[in-house]
């Protein structure tokens, strides 16, 4: 019977532990307010990482677009708004696809 209730108890604080180091691991992360996603890597970024990690994604990608002679490609480029992010540029979906 101690046996038991010793494995149980073990096994509750690893599952605790575990459930509360993911919640806290994800406390920070900003949502993204996209609704909608042309690309399923960045609605991956999104679900995994929030607006961070979609902004790292979309940071990359800009790194290989300049890298492919666009010196002029940055964030204004497909967005019309760096604050919101939500409302892209006619054309940029095209633009952004041999990035992503």
């Amino acid at each position: 019977m101690t046996n038991r209730i010793v494995i149980t108890f073990g096994f509750t604080a690893v599952f605790a532990s575990g459930f509360f180091m993911m919640e806290t691991a994800n406390a920070g992360d900003k949502p993204c307010k996209a609704a909608t996603f042309q690309f399923d890597k960045v609605k991956a970024a999104c679900t995994a990482g929030g607006e961070n990690a979609a902004k790292e994604l979309m940071k990359e990608a800009v790194k290989k677009g300049k890298a492919a002679g666009d010196a002029e490609m940055d964030c204004k480029s497909c967005h019309e708004d760096t604050k919101d992010f939500t409302k892209v540029k006619d054309g940029s979906v095209d633009k952004l696809k041999p990035l992503l």
